[in-house]
């Protein structure tokens, strides 16, 4: 047992040198990365779509035609433009200088008078569907209130008083009531980060030795692989703390994302998922033979759990063999534990099913490790 201890201590004594021989490698790991992961998915990424350009044609040029117009204009989300004809609209649309256009047809204001029903024609590019949700959303708003009021202006002239809100819904938003995009993305930001640095770093020691010829020499030394194993995690595991460390701190002091729940928890949690990581990086490792391989493979396993986990989108909408697949993903329990921790302040009794899948990925992958790492290497 004793000697196992030194064996270990040597070997992660050995994987710091290693670490530290290429300081600006280090450096672009633990600060470079995650630092601009956390910008872009902080400021460039969001749900709420703004400056909306949207060309709006008015072939009708009546009061109430002109009412509805100045309604779209005070809308802070869309840039309207006037200066349009039918005959140049699809041309705007394929040059992307406008993202729709809505035309008033002639004749608005004598149909509404005379209580026929009005059709607008909303053309919009159906390759950027996010623009057309919003376009959706914020049109329905405006009519349903135009509608309200048109309702309400023929009642008044018939002198009848009705109350034409009749159903009423009385919101109540937890967690993130301003829908705030930085809470949603940030806490999943943190859990990538984490799982690509503790991979890579963990995947691209064991090729280096197997580049460099060294990890023969290590198998042919009478070591227990398992020493091995431990031996590479500890640096990467440290590593790995230290880079959920910076950008949970960026998370909370930069971005004001709110951390209302255990810290204890939390990092508890963490450093089961930090494990998890490793022992896929060194699962990897057992079958790339070189780097460029170690680091496409990480890098596709990191895609496939950004788009698969539940990070961007909700795995409830993704195919049911889809929803198998996720399931051996860490990042899947992970993104519910962080944000469950982070921003619903959850304690353990709450996330007793994701711990428990991460702990059994853990050892399921570091015991694949272990068993992949034999002494006849190729």
């Amino acid at each position: 047992m004793q000697r196992s201890i030194k064996q270990i201590i040597i070997f992660t004594k050995k994987e710091i040198l290693e670490v530290f021989r290429e300081p600006a490698t280090f450096l672009i790991v633990l600060l470079v990365f995650p630092l601009s992961l956390m910008f872009l998915f902080g400021y460039a990424l969001k749900f709420k779509v703004d400056n909306i350009e949207l060309a709006l044609l008015d072939l009708d040029r009546s009061q109430e035609s002109m009412a509805l117009v100045e309604e779209l204009k005070d809308e802070d989300r869309l840039v309207i433009l006037q200066d349009v004809n039918e005959d140049d609209i699809k041309q705007r649309l394929d040059e992307g200088k406008i993202k729709a256009a809505l035309v008033i047809p002639e004749g608005f204001e004598e149909d509404v008078d005379n209580q026929k029903r009005v059709e607008f024609s909303l053309i919009v590019d159906g390759t950027k569907p996010l623009s057309y949700m919003a376009i959706s959303e914020i049109l329905s708003e405006i009519i349903v209130d135009e509608n309200r009021r048109l309702v309400g202006e023929r009642l008044s002239e018939m002198n009848l008083d009705f109350e034409t809100h009749l159903i009423a819904v009385d919101e109540e938003v937890l967690y993130n009531p301003d829908f705030t995009d930085k809470d949603f993305f940030i806490p999943g930001i943190i859990g990538v980060v984490v799982t690509t640095v503790t991979m890579l770093l963990a995947c691209m020691a064991v090729v280096k030795e197997k580049e460099t010829g060294t990890i023969e020499t290590i198998f042919a030394a009478p070591i227990p692989r398992a020493v091995f194993i431990i031996g590479k995690c500890v640096p990467y595991t440290l590593i790995g703390l230290a880079s959920l460390l910076i950008s949970t701190a960026l998370g909370i002091y930069w971005f004001h994302v709110p951390f209302v729940g255990s810290i204890f928890l939390f990092g508890a949690l963490s450093f089961l998922f930090i494990l998890s990581s490793l022992g896929l990086g060194l699962l990897f490792s057992t079958f790339v033979q070189n780097t460029i391989q170690a680091t496409f493979c990480v890098i596709l396993f990191v895609i496939i759990s950004i788009l698969l986990s539940g990070f961007i989108f909700p795995i409830a909408s993704m195919p049911e063999a889809i929803q198998k697949i996720v399931l051996v993903l860490p990042l899947t329990y992970y993104i519910r534990i962080i944000r469950g921790v982070m921003i619903q302040g959850l304690d353990w009794s709450m996330l007793r099913s994701e711990t428990l899948s991460l702990a059994g990925i853990t050892v399921c992958t570091l015991f694949l490790s272990i068993i992949g790492f034999t002494k006849r290497l190729d």
